[in-house]
C-alpha cells in the first residue's frame, strides 16, 4: 500500500511524539485495542478504543505524515501513535520494550478465516461484549460493502454496536446496512430484515425509555430548589465623573438576596447547566452573559474576586438591553443622595434605559451679559439639558486601546451617547467654565457651529438677521485644468458682479470654504474696475416668485442683541445645493487624484479637476442651475458654457487686378486653432466638453466646421490648403449663405462690393443685348457669329469677366474674336494692345485673318528667334500681339 520510503517516514514521525505518548500508545498496540485499519487512498483510518471508541487516522500528504483524532488532545495523541505503530508494524518503535515483555503479556485477537462462512461471523459478533472485538466482526461481515465504499464509522452503526440485545442488534443492522449499501445486506442478516417481532421489541424499549426521561426530568424539575438572580446597581465617584458597578445576588431557600462572587456566579453556572431549569430561563441567560462578559478579562472589572463590579461602557451596553425595564435589576437603597437627586434616580425603583440615544453638543447662550458657548445634551425632538445637571458616565479607551461607549443618566434613565467632543477638549470647556465670544468673532465662530449643528440654527435664528439677496456663481478654468467656483449673494435689486464696489447699504456674502457665509469686503473702486472685467455674464435665469427676493430683510422683532448676519436660506439653498452637485472641494483640501491647485488663490472659493468625466458630469450640472441664479465666467470658461463658440475659417483674400483672387483659409474656435487630428477627436467624443490640445472645446464644434467647410467648398475653397485662385465669378455664382459668411469669414469690402455688383448684374439679365458689326470690320457675320459677338461684348463690358467660346472647329471663332476686338478698340481707343495667345500653327493665319477682316488692326506677331526679345519693345504700337505657347 505505501513505499519503504513513506514506511520510513512514518517510523520518523511516530518518533516526535512525547515520552507519555509513546508508552500509553504502545500499551494500546499490545492490548488490542486498535481497530482493523481501513485504506483510503493515501490516508489509514482505525478505531482505536480507550475510554471511549477514537476515531484516529494517519495521512499522507505534500508535506509528509499527518496524523489526525477525534479525541480532546488530537493530534499528537497516544492513539494516533497506536495506529502509526500499526501502520508500520506492530512494536516496529520501541520494540526493545515490546520484545522484554512476556508473551502472555500480549492480547491478541482470533482472527476469523477467510474461509469461515458468513453465519459463523455473525454468531461471533453476537456473542461478542466488548466494542472492540464487535467491531472487528462487523468489519468481517461487511467485508464485501467496505470494498466498495462502506463507512462503517458513519451514524448509526457505532450506537448500534452497543446494543446488548443480541436479536436487536443483528435487525437493527439488517435495517441500517442497506440504507448505506444501497440495499445490499449480508446474507447472514437476511432472516433479520423482516422481523416484526423484534421490530415490535425495539418499538416498546423506546416508548419505555422515553417515557422513564420524562419522569426523571419531571421528579427533577420538582426537586430543584426555588433560586433568583437579580442585579443591583449603584453609583461610585470617580473623581470628576461617574461610575456604575453592579452587584449580583441570589436568594435560595438558605440564603435572602445574597451577594455572589465570580467564582460562586461559575459553579452557579455549571449547576444550572447540569439542571436545566434551576434558574427561570431569563436569569439563567443573564447567568450566561455575566459570566462570559467575566470571562473576556477587559470588559467588567473588579477589585479581588468580590461581589461587586465596576462595569464599563462597552458591558454596560448589552447589559442594559438585557435588564431595563425588567425585575431583574434595580437600584441599590444606598445610592449617594447628591448622584442620586442630579440623575434622578430612585433608590430601589427598577432600571431604565431610554429608547433614543443623546447627543454631547454644544450650545449658545446670553450670560452674564455675553454670549456663552457651552456642551449640553440633546434627545432626539429637542429635548435639551446641561452638562451639569445629569451624570455624565464618559466612556474611556483602555489598555487594549478598545474605546467604550458612553451614557448619561437623567430623570432616573440611561441614556446611550452617540456623539460627543473629544475628552481633552471637554476638559478644557469644563476647567474654564465655557467660551465667551467677543463680538468681533461671533461672525465666524456662530457661523461655522450653524453650519456644522443643524440643532444651533433655530436658537441662533432669533439672534441672526436674514438678508433677502440674488446668488450669484462666478466660473474660472484655468490652464492647469482646474475650474475655481465661487458662490455670492448680494442684497437689493440692480445687478452686482464681482469686482464691482457697491454701496454701503448692498449686502454681499461669499459661501467660503468651510461651509458658511462670510461678507464680502468691497473693493476699493480702481481696483473693483479692472477686476470687474475678468468675469463676462454667461446666463442670468429668471427669478421665479418663489426665488425672488422681497423688499426689506429678517430681522429680530424683539430687542434681542444681534449675533449674525447672513443670506435669506430659504433664497441660496438651491444655489448652495446645486455647488455641492458639483462636488468641487476646497483648493486647501486634495482634490481629485491626490492633488490640489497651486494657485496662489487656493483658498478662495472652491475647486473642480477638469476631465473628462468631471466635465460631462458638471455639463449636466450646468443645466440644472437653479433660477434666478446669475452666472459670470472668464473669456474660456463663458465660451466654453454660452453656447456661442463658433468655429469659422479665418479668411485671406488678395485680389489680382482682374476676375480672380488668392484665397486661404485656416480653422480656428474662437481663437484655438483646430488640426485634423483636433477634427477627428471632436468627431469619435461621446461627451460634450472635449479637451484638445489647444484647450477644452465644445463637441458641436465639429458640426458647425462641416457647416463652414459646406460653405467653403461652394466657394471653391478648401481650409488648411494654402493660397488657392477662386475667379470672381464663382464667388458670385455660390450659395447667397455662402456669400453672406464671407464678411462674416473675413472677407474685404472691396471683394465683397464686386461680388455683389456681380450679381446684381447677374440677376438683372434679360437678355444679350445687340451689338452691331463695328466699323472697320470687312465681313458679314452669320447670326450665330453675330450671337457671339453680342455674347463677349456682354460679359466683357457689363459683367467684367472672361469668357469661352465653344463652336466647332471651322464656325469662325477667330472672326468673332476679330469683330470683338475691333469693338473693344473703337469703344476704348487708349485701352491698350490685346493679346492672343495660341498654337505656332496658326500665328501667321491670326496675321492673315487680321489682315483681311480687320485691316485696322496693327498685328505684332512674337514668335520664336532672336529677334522675338527685340520686338517686345514696339507692343505699344500695336493693336493686337499674337504669340504662340
Amino acid at each position: 500500500m505505501f513505499t519503504a520510503v513513506q514506511i520510513l517516514a512514518l517510523k520518523g514521525e511516530i518518533r516526535r511524539f512525547t515520552p507519555r505518548a509513546r508508552t500509553r500508545g504502545q500499551q494500546y498496540v499490545d492490548t488490542g485495542r486498535v481497530g482493523p485499519l481501513a485504506f483510503d487512498g493515501q490516508c489509514v483510518r482505525a478505531t482505536v478504543r480507550g475510554t471511549e471508541l477514537y476515531h484516529t487516522l494517519w495521512e499522507w500528504t505534500a508535506d509528509g505524515w499527518e496524523p489526525d483524532c477525534s479525541c480532546p488532545v488530537a493530534p499528537y495523541c497516544k492513539h494516533a501513535y497506536a495506529l502509526g505503530c500499526r501502520i508500520v508494524g506492530d512494536g516496529a518503535v520501541g520494540a526493545e520494550r515490546a520484545v522484554a515483555r512476556p508473551p502472555a503479556a500480549r492480547r491478541v485477537l482470533p482472527r476469523v478465516p477467510a474461509s469461515v462462512p458468513g453465519s459463523a461471523v455473525l454468531e461471533r459478533l453476537r456473542s461478542a461484549r466488548e466494542r472492540w472485538a464487535r467491531e472487528r466482526y462487523f468489519t468481517q461481515l461487511v467485508e464485501k460493502a467496505i470494498a466498495a465504499g462502506f463507512n462503517f464509522y458513519l451514524s448509526p452503526f457505532p450506537e448500534i454496536l452497543e446494543e446488548p440485545d443480541p436479536d436487536l442488534l443483528c435487525w437493527r443492522l439488517a435495517q441500517a446496512i442497506p440504507q448505506r449499501a444501497n440495499g445490499w445486506l449480508p446474507p447472514a442478516l437476511e432472516s433479520y430484515r423482516e422481523r416484526p417481532d423484534l421490530a415490535e421489541r425495539h418499538a416498546q424499549r423506546a416508548r419505555l425509555s422515553l417515557a422513564t426521561e420524562l419522569v426523571q426530568w419531571a421528579e427533577q424539575q420538582r426537586k430543584l430548589p426555588q433560586r433568583s438572580l437579580r442585579l443591583v446597581m449603584t453609583l461610585v465617584p470617580l473623581r470628576d465623573q461617574v461610575g456604575v458597578s453592579i452587584e449580583a445576588r441570589l436568594t435560595t431557600p438558605r440564603a435572602a438576596d445574597a451577594p455572589r462572587t465570580m467564582p460562586q456566579l461559575q459553579q452557579l453556572r455549571n449547576e444550572v447547566r447540569r439542571m436545566p431549569g434551576a434558574l427561570p430561563p431569563d436569569q439563567a441567560a443573564l447567568l450566561e452573559w455575566l459570566t462570559d462578559a467575566q470571562v473576556g478579562g477587559n470588559d467588567a472589572y473588579y477589585t479581588g474576586y468580590g461581589p461587586t463590579r465596576r462595569l464599563t461602557g462597552t458591558v454596560l451596553k448589552p447589559l442594559l438591553a438585557r435588564v431595563a425595564g425588567s425585575p431583574l435589576a434595580s437600584w441599590a437603597l444606598d445610592v449617594a443622595p447628591d448622584l442620586a437627586a442630579r440623575g434622578g434616580i430612585v433608590p430601589g425603583a427598577p432600571v431604565r434605559l431610554h429608547a433614543d440615544p443623546v447627543r454631547l453638543l454644544p450650545a449658545c447662550v446670553a450670560r452674564e451679559g455675553a454670549v456663552w458657548v457651552e456642551f449640553s445634551f440633546l434627545w432626539p425632538g429637542g429635548r435639551q439639558r446641561r452638562l451639569d445637571d445629569v451624570l455624565y458616565l464618559r466612556g474611556t479607551d483602555d489598555w487594549s486601546a478598545r474605546t467604550h461607549p458612553s451614557f448619561i443618566i437623567a430623570d432616573g434613565e440611561f441614556a446611550l451617547v452617540i456623539e460627543e467632543p473629544p475628552e481633552t477638549l471637554l476638559e478644557r470647556f469644563r476647567d474654564a467654565g465655557g467660551l465667551p465670544l467677543a463680538p468681533t468673532d461671533r461672525g465666524q465662530v456662530l457661523g461655522l457651529l450653524a453650519a456644522h449643528f443643524p440643532h444651533l440654527r433655530e436658537t441662533l435664528a432669533a439672534r441672526t438677521r436674514y438678508h433677502a439677496v440674488r446668488p450669484v456663481i462666478t466660473l474660472d478654468l484655468r490652464d492647469d485644468d482646474w475650474m475655481q467656483i465661487r458662490l455670492f449673494a448680494h442684497s437689493g435689486n440692480d445687478p452686482w458682479r464681482p469686482g464691482v464696489a457697491v454701496s454701503a447699504d448692498v449686502a454681499v456674502f461669499e459661501y467660503a470654504p468651510e461651509a458658511r457665509w462670510v461678507r464680502y469686503a468691497a473693493l476699493a473702486a480702481e481696483q473693483a474696475s479692472a477686476d470687474a472685467q475678468v468675469y463676462e455674464r454667461i446666463a442670468a435665469q429668471p427669478a421665479s416668485a418663489e426665488h425672488a427676493p422681497q423688499d426689506g430683510d429678517a430681522a429680530p422683532t424683539d430687542d434681542a442683541e444681534l449675533w449674525l448676519e447672513e443670506p435669506d436660506p430659504q433664497l441660496v439653498t438651491p444655489a448652495m445645493e446645486w455647488l455641492s452637485a458639483t462636488e468641487a472641494v476646497p483648493g486647501v483640501k486634495k482634490g481629485f487624484g491626490g492633488r490640489e491647485p497651486t494657485w496662489p488663490d487656493r483658498a478662495v472659493g472652491w475647486w473642480l479637476r477638469a476631465s473628462r468625466r468631471r466635465m460631462e458630469e458638471f455639463a449636466d450640472a450646468w443645466e440644472r442651475v437653479p433660477d434666478g441664479v446669475a452666472t459670470f465666467g472668464t473669456d474660456r470658461i463663458r465660451r466654453l458654457l454660452s453656447g456661442e463658440l463658433r468655429v469659422t475659417p479665418l479668411l485671406h483674400i488678395e485680389s489680382s487686378g482682374m476676375d480672380w483672387f488668392s484665397v486661404s483659409a485656416a480653422w480656428e474656435a474662437e481663437g484655438l486653432q483646430l488640426t485634423d487630428d483636433d477634427l477627428s477627436q471632436l468627431r469619435a467624443a461621446t461627451t460634450r466638453f472635449v479637451k484638445l490640445s489647444s484647450g477644452w472645446t465644445r463637441r458641436d464644434a465639429v458640426a458647425l466646421h462641416d457647416e463652414a467647410a459646406a460653405v467653403l467648398a461652394d466657394l471653391g475653397v478648401e481650409a488648411g490648403n494654402g493660397a488657392q485662385r477662386v475667379t470672381l465669378w464663382q464667388l458670385a455664382t455660390a450659395q447667397p449663405a455662402s456669400l453672406a459668411a464671407l464678411e462674416r469669414f473675413g472677407a474685404d469690402a472691396a471683394t465683397l462690393d464686386a461680388v455683389r455688383q456681380l450679381r446684381q448684374r447677374v440677376a438683372g439679365f434679360s437678355g444679350l443685348p445687340h451689338v452691331p458689326p463695328p466699323p472697320g470690320l470687312s465681313a458679314e457675320l452669320r447670326p450665330y457669329q453675330q450671337l457671339g459677338l453680342d455674347f463677349l461684348t456682354y460679359t466683357a463690358g457689363s459683367l467684367g469677366i472672361g469668357a469661352v467660346l465653344a463652336d466647332d472647329m471651322g464656325l469662325g471663332k477667330t472672326i468673332q474674336a476679330l469683330a470683338w476686338l475691333v469693338h473693344l478698340q473703337r469703344e476704348d481707343p487708349a485701352g491698350g494692345p490685346s493679346l492672343v495667345v495660341c498654337p505656332a500653327s496658326v500665328v501667321h493665319n491670326w496675321e492673315r485673318e487680321a489682315a483681311r477682316f480687320a485691316s485696322g488692326l496693327r498685328v505684332l506677331l512674337l514668335t520664336s528667334g532672336k529677334t522675338r526679345h527685340e520686338l517686345r519693345r514696339e507692343i505699344p504700337a500695336h493693336d493686337l500681339i499674337v504669340t504662340n505657347y
